[in-house]
C-alpha cells in the first residue's frame, strides 16, 4: 500500500486543492483539540489526526462524541507553520474515525494545510 498523499498535479491537474487526495496519511500522527459548542457551553475533546489534506482531515476520537454535519472547531499543529485553528463540518463518523470537511479557509490556512501535504509526500519520498 502507498504511504502517500496524492498532489493535484499527480492526479492529472484536478480542478481544486481540494482534490489532494490521501491515500494512506497514517504518517501525520499529530493530537487534535475539538471544540464543540452545544445549548451555550463548550465541550472540548481530544484526539489524533490520521489523515490530512487541504479540503479534509480525519482523525481518532472517542466513539460516539460529536454529530454528523456538526460545526466543531479545530486546533491542531499544522506541520511547518505552528498551530492552525479552523471550523469544520463532521462529514462521517465510523467507530472512533472522523472525517471532517475545512469550512471558509483563508489563504493562509490553505497555504499551511498546502505545505504539510507537500511535507509529507517529502518526508515519506
Amino acid at each position: 500500500m502507498s504511504r502517500e498523499l496524492v498532489s493535484r498535479e499527480a492526479l492529472g491537474g484536478a480542478k481544486s486543492r481540494s482534490d489532494v487526495v490521501p491515500v494512506r496519511g497514517d504518517q501525520y500522527d499529530v493530537p487534535i483539540t475539538i471544540k464543540a459548542y452545544r445549548r451555550g457551553d463548550t465541550f472540548l475533546f481530544r484526539g489524533r489526526i490520521s489523515k490530512i489534506t487541504v479540503g479534509r482531515i480525519s482523525a481518532t476520537v472517542a466513539a460516539g462524541v460529536l454529530n454528523v454535519g456538526e460545526v466543531i472547531c479545530l486546533q491542531h499543529s499544522n506541520g511547518l507553520m505552528g498551530q492552525m485553528e479552523s471550523y469544520a463540518r463532521v462529514l462521517h463518523q465510523r467507530g472512533e474515525i472522523c472525517e471532517f470537511e475545512f469550512l471558509s479557509l483563508n489563504n493562509q490556512q490553505v497555504q499551511s494545510l498546502t505545505e504539510t501535504c507537500d511535507w509529507i509526500l517529502l518526508d515519506l519520498a
